[in-house]
Order: C-alpha cells, then structure tokens, then sequence
C-alpha cells in the first residue's frame, strides 16, 4: 500500500469530523453497537470522533481504508455522513485501490489450485469472495479465525507480519486458511465460521452467492 500523504492524513481526520458532526447521541451508540462493542462500553460512547477513535485503534478504519465506517453509515441510512465519505473516497482512495490492483498478488497466483464448478457449499471459496469478505469484517475477525481452525499464534504473527492494517490482515488470514486446509476451505465451512462468530447477515450473503451460482 502506498505510504499516506500528510494531506491524506488531515483530510481523513478532517472528514471524521464532519462526519461526527452529522450523527445525534442516538446515532453513534446505534453505530458503536452495530460495529460489535458490548453494550456496556457503546453507552460509554456519546459522540462520533469516541467512535472513530476505536476503530482507528482497531485498524479497522485508516486513511486509506474507510469502508467499514461507510457500510455502517449506509446500513443505517446516514446519509450525510455517507456522502461524506464517498467524497472522501473518490479522492483519495481510488488512486490508492490503483496501486494496490498492480502490486498485489496477480490474479492467476491467488486461485485455487482446484477448479470450482459452481460455488456450492462444498467447493472451495473463491479469492474474489474472500477479498470482498475482507472489507466487511471488522472486531469479529479473530473469532471467524478461530472458527477455521486458525491458530492464535497464526493470527498474533499475521497482525505483526502485515503493516497495511486490518483488512490485508484478515485477508492474508483467509488466504492462509486456504492454503493449510486446501480442499476443505469450502463455502460451508466459511458460513458456518462467519455464523458462529454473530456474522449471519455475510453468512446469508455467502450462502446466497452459493445457490445463485448453482442456478
């Protein structure tokens, strides 16, 4: 990943802040309880940049990361704040996802060396849903690594092996479990670990991308 501007970096604070400005008391704690804090510490938080705060420290949102923030923001329908982002993310993030698309591992070496026939429950997932999984999965993630038998040592190496944040963490963790397991690294398996871990609405999405493609 490319290194982060200084203006990158003021524009992404500057953003946080205007997004903070458009969210009542009701709407952060709603957020912070979405996102996966206990109920306990979301009554703790009152105002956005409380919010913000712990999922910069969690790596889940960084300058040039701020998808999980904007899911939230959609599935709740803020849509100040959304639009916000979006802007945001025009401008900084699309040269970024540039760079990244040509640095990155080439297609052709992330596939699995297993042809799919479809994307039933028991063939092997796909790089391309894992990539997209990456992007949605924030706090839960150490959970969904347990799910797949990843290891807590696996995962301690992981945080500090990869210095791009916590999306290309869980992604590298996804791309680990693939090669360790190989033929079981299944969409079931996948579903099962992401529904366990208090993540249904990707399992569901999972499971529907699984009979679509069997259609």
């Amino acid at each position: 990943m490319a290194d982060t501007s200084k203006e990158q970096k003021k524009a992404f604070r500057t953003v946080l802040v205007d997004v903070g400005k458009t969210l009542t008391e009701r709407h952060v704690k709603s957020l912070a309880f979405e996102y996966g804090i206990t109920r306990a510490d979301a009554d703790k938080i009152s105002e956005g940049w409380e919010l913000f705060d712990v999922m910069s420290q969690d790596l889940s949102i960084d300058p040039q990361n701020v998808d999980p923030l904007l899911e939230l923001l959609e599935k709740r329908n803020l849509n100040q704040g959304s639009d916000l982002l979006k802007k945001y993310k025009d401008k900084y993030q699309k040269g970024a996802a540039k760079t990244e698309s040509t640095t990155s591992t080439p297609p052709s070496e992330r596939k699995s060396d297993k042809p799919n026939q479809g994307n039933g429950a028991n063939n092997i997932v796909d790089d391309d849903i894992i990539s997209k999984l990456s992007k949605r999965l924030t706090r839960e993630w150490r959970d969904v690594g347990r799910g797949l038998k990843i290891t807590e040592a696996e995962m301690q190496d992981l945080t500090i092996d990869v210095r791009s944040g916590q999306r290309e963490t869980i992604y590298q963790m996804l791309i680990l479990w693939k090669r360790k397991h190989g033929d079981d690294a299944t969409y079931g398996a996948l579903i099962k670990a992401l529904t366990n871990a208090g993540r249904k609405d990707l399992s569901d999405d999972i499971q529907k991308h699984c009979e679509i493609s069997q259609e």
